[in-house]
């Protein structure tokens, strides 16, 4: 086994952003990571606009990922950045989720929503 005849899953050594490193196998890091928020959402109301646009997005991402094996290709078609920093992005996500849920914020929205609806 050689280094010359090894294939790496991403093309390049460095991210360029501090305290990013490069994920050698992002593609399916993030499939995975699409999929778990796109399974963590479902405890929200399925009223919710939140769950509604987490759903939107991530389900957008999986089709994106599932669709290309080329990690420029991803990046380019999400245009978000580097695939490591969606994979953030999707941690960030799956963190949010669970606080959203805990706090109950489609009740704060829905709560808003009335106080603004009576000014």
């Amino acid at each position: 086994f050689s280094v010359a005849s090894r294939k790496f899953a991403t093309y390049k050594s460095s991210t360029g952003l501090v305290g990013l490193a490069v994920d050698p196998n992002g593609r399916e890091t993030l499939q995975a990571l699409s999929a778990e928020v796109l399974a963590s959402v479902k405890k929200i109301p399925e009223d919710a606009h939140y769950r509604t646009m987490v759903e939107q997005w991530f389900t957008y991402i999986s089709k994106v990922v599932n669709e290309n094996e080329d990690i420029r290709k991803i990046e380019d078609e999400i245009d978000l950045g580097q695939i490591e920093e969606v994979i953030l992005m999707a941690k960030d996500e799956l963190k949010l989720i669970d606080y959203y849920y805990e706090e109950k914020g489609w009740e704060r929205v829905a709560r808003a929503k009335r106080e603004a609806d009576k000014m």
